[in-house]
């Protein structure tokens, strides 16, 4: 599907603009590239309401969902975020990714119940103990 896949390309041009030095150290969420890539997340998902809302319709297939997810764990390796995972990674990424994923379908079906920033604000609260505890990763330190 044409809607697809240019979703899944944007997603993936977007992430891969994460700056290397955002990994190369311990991930602080409050660390301004970090938000700023949670803010473009947010923007590219409520810009693109429509598309994401047909794509995860609640008729039971979860394909869409499933290429995202894969998008997203190609470019952790290729970032070589896996590397510093403290617990194996097929949990640490299906971890993460899925809460982050499951939170942006929930916001999707709630038509967008809530504004941009104050989804951005419930997304970093439930995922900055992930990072600022080192609960997934190893500490540089």
């Amino acid at each position: 599907m044409a809607v697809e896949n240019d979703l899944l390309s944007e997603f993936k041009e977007m992430t891969q603009q994460v700056p290397a030095s955002l990994l190369e150290s311990k991930i602080n969420p409050e660390q301004p590239q970090l938000e700023n890539y949670y803010q473009q997340l947010v923007l590219f998902v409520y810009r693109n309401g429509k598309k994401f809302s047909a794509l995860l319709d609640t008729t039971g297939d979860h394909s869409f969902i499933n290429k995202l997810i894969s998008t997203d764990q190609e470019i952790w390796q290729e970032k070589h975020l896996l590397e510093r995972l403290a617990i194996p990674k097929r949990y640490a990424s299906t971890a993460l990714i899925g809460m982050a994923l499951n939170l942006i379908s929930e916001w999707v079906k709630s038509d967008f119940q809530e504004t941009p920033q104050e989804f951005l604000d419930i997304m970093k609260k439930l995922l900055a103990p992930f990072f600022s505890e080192n609960l997934l990763f190893h500490s540089d330190e």
